[in-house]
């Protein structure tokens, strides 16, 4: 989580970014989203519609995706099923 020069706001890691695209592909709302990743549902915004900085552009980055994308879902996944 970076800091941006003179600003308040922070950079999105990658797994987050990999997170808000996820969420929005199951329907989550962008406000639910920036409660859930931390951030402004303006940067969920960007990010969900592809206005953000693309992710994934080197072989290793995709893979990490692959994985992380896995990993989220099956998450998800068992949290519908053994809801808290």
């Amino acid at each position: 989580m970076q800091q941006h020069k003179n600003s308040k706001r922070r950079e999105l890691t990658e797994e987050e970014r990999v997170s808000v695209i996820l969420l929005y592909k199951e329907g989550t709302t962008y406000h639910k989203i920036g409660e859930e990743i931390g951030t402004s549902r303006t940067t969920v915004g960007r990010i969900a519609s592809g206005q953000a900085t693309p992710l994934a552009r080197s072989e290793f980055n995709r893979e990490r995706m692959g994985v992380f994308q896995k990993e989220v879902s099956e998450s998800c996944m068992e949290e519908k099923r053994n809801p808290s």
